[in-house]
């Protein structure tokens, strides 16, 4: 994903880290998977983030930021290089400009599937006798 000057990836959290993202995001995450336009979503994200994350402790919101940050990589020239190493944040414009930080959350949380976790899925069909 572009985000200001580079593009970035990111690798899936592991089910406990998408776990406690989730149990304290539940109410953005819930809205965002609601949202048609994922498009006007990112752009707006910082703003949801920052209304969510402000009831939560500032440990808490830190944590989960950290969480994201450590699973993104960013391209530099052929290589990808973690932007989060021992807790250190790696790149001046990451530590310094809250909407790239707060993409690079949203690009993390749209990779992992958790943008769409509390979207309404489908029933198993009683007929098929499919099982979930």
């Amino acid at each position: 994903m572009k985000i200001g000057d580079y593009n970035y990836r990111a690798r899936k959290l592991n089910a406990f880290e998408q776990f406690s993202i989730a149990r304290k995001l539940a109410p953005i995450l819930e809205f965002m998977s609601q949202q048609p336009d994922r498009e006007k979503l990112r752009v707006n994200f910082a703003k949801f983030f920052c209304a969510v994350t402000a009831n939560i402790p500032e440990e808490d919101t830190r944590k989960l930021i950290n969480t994201c940050l450590d699973a993104a990589q960013r391209q530099q020239q052929a290589n990808w290089v973690p932007v989060m190493v021992n807790g250190t944040t790696m790149f001046a414009d990451v530590n310094e400009d809250l909407n790239v930080m707060l993409d690079i959350v949203y690009m993390v949380l749209a990779d992992t599937g958790l943008i769409d976790f509390f979207a309404e899925r489908p029933l198993p069909s009683q007929e098929t006798g499919e099982k979930r």
